[in-house]
């Protein structure tokens, strides 16, 4: 039996016991599913990447999950997993029957020649869905009521659109999903001329083409799902306008880094919004819940960011939690945070979460001090830091180091500080 079996055998274990989990339950089932998604998708282990799936949902208060849990839910249901097909049902039901009035003319999902919405294809694979849910057993109360509403906008359609009925569906789906692809192809082709335009200085190009890709996120909303360069594309936009390359005013960067953060669940963007909250807002524990989602999605900032709060007890009890502080610090430094090279050095000199290790701690301090992160530094970055928790500002100790990617050349966005 190989990880990924031993893997599923105990969160199948775990989640039978799900009538008394709380969210650290769920986060744990999801940390030791998500190494090994694609690797049950090929073994079709439709019953760990449903538990995978509907654990990551119960997390990130679904329907607003992430694309990844989306795609481990809807190979669960095409697998025959009956929660995952009430899942799919009820995802569905609520995007057409109670989002027709929302996107019954802004949603298409064909061409304009086919007139087949986008709400209209939910509607059939709703209907799908339950029936063969309801054919396994289902017999819920709540989704026998969203049934028969369903069948009732069916009909409603029916009566309206009879000649909607009469054409191969399978036909128009098909169409439908042509036109999803040259979506996703044309923003995905902005996003490469964005990047470099950004590469080559030329800002304002940029900013043309990623807010073209935020215009398309908006107009094409049945397309949006599973589609990374919406996120990306907002927070390029945030990040120009924090280096102070793009001077407009009515663009609020703050609302850039929040949308990739939250509708597109870009992890990076999720550790900007942590500044934010942090230093802005003097908001911490708002602050650290950002940085724990994006520690969870791997981003190396939020890691390192996340593990400094696990080090100094700010998450649970007061009370440090050393190794699960080393394992994000170990991720982080691989990728080649400085700031983390230097802690995890620290935890290897004093034997906390991890063996102590003296040679090696040496070693990660002169690596980290290559990258521009010394024990001075360090000094200096605490002391400014608690004398500014509420107001620290980049560019306060940007002459002595660099702890974020981003240039903050005299900006006020602030830096972590805890």
């Amino acid at each position: 039996m190989d990880k990924a079996e031993r893997a599923a055998e105990k969160a199948k274990e775990l989640f039978a016991k799900q009538t008394s989990f709380a969210a650290h339950n769920y986060r744990k089932i999801v940390k030791m599913l998500q190494p090994y998604v694609e690797q049950y998708k090929k073994q079709r282990d439709y019953e760990a990447l449903y538990i995978f799936g509907e654990c990551s949902a119960r997390l990130e208060d679904y329907p607003h999950t992430s694309p990844e849990a989306y795609r481990a839910l809807g190979e669960a249901a095409f697998g025959g997993i009956m929660e995952a097909q009430v899942r799919e049902a009820r995802k569905n039901f609520f995007t057409a029957v109670r989002g027709i009035p929302l996107t019954r003319e802004k949603a298409k999902y064909t061409t304009d020649k086919d007139h087949v919405t986008y709400w209209r294809i939910a509607l059939k694979e709703a209907k799908e869905y339950y029936d063969k849910a309801f054919a396994q057993g289902w017999d819920d109360p709540e989704d026998r009521a969203y049934y028969e509403e369903l069948l009732k906008a069916i009909e409603a359609d029916k009566a309206e659109h009879p000649e909607f009925y009469t054409r191969d569906l399978n036909k128009i789906m098909e169409i439908a999903r042509q036109r999803a692809a040259e979506h996703r192809k044309l923003v995905k082709k902005l996003s490469a001329e964005g990047d470099s335009a950004y590469e080559s200085g030329e800002y304002d190009a940029a900013a043309e083409k990623f807010l073209k890709i935020d215009d398309l996120a908006k107009s094409e909303q049945a397309l949006k799902d599973c589609n990374p360069y919406y996120g990306h594309a907002l927070c390029m936009v945030g990040r120009m306008l924090h280096e102070g390359h793009l001077h407009r005013p009515e663009l609020f960067e703050y609302g850039f880094f929040y949308g990739a953060a939250d509708r597109y669940k870009d992890a990076y963007a999720m550790g900007m919004v942590g500044d934010y909250k942090q230093t802005q807002d003097a908001n911490l524990p708002v602050a650290i819940r950002w940085y724990a989602e994006g520690a969870r999605l791997g981003d190396p900032r939020c890691q390192m960011f996340y593990a400094v709060a696990l080090m100094k007890g700010l998450t649970r009890d007061d009370e440090p939690l050393y190794p699960h502080a080393a394992r994000l610090l170990t991720s982080a430094a691989k990728a080649g945070e400085p700031r983390a090279i230097y802690l995890l050095g620290c935890l290897y000199e004093l034997g906390k979460g991890v063996p102590e290790d003296t040679k090696l701690a040496q070693q990660l301090f002169d690596v980290a001090a290559k990258a521009g992160w010394t024990e001075e530094i360090n000094k200096e970055y605490e002391r400014v830091a608690e004398e500014n928790r509420a107001s620290i500002r980049y560019n306060e100790i940007a002459s002595l180091s660099a702890p974020s990617p981003l240039k903050a050349e005299g900006t006020a966005y602030s830096t972590w500080c805890i």
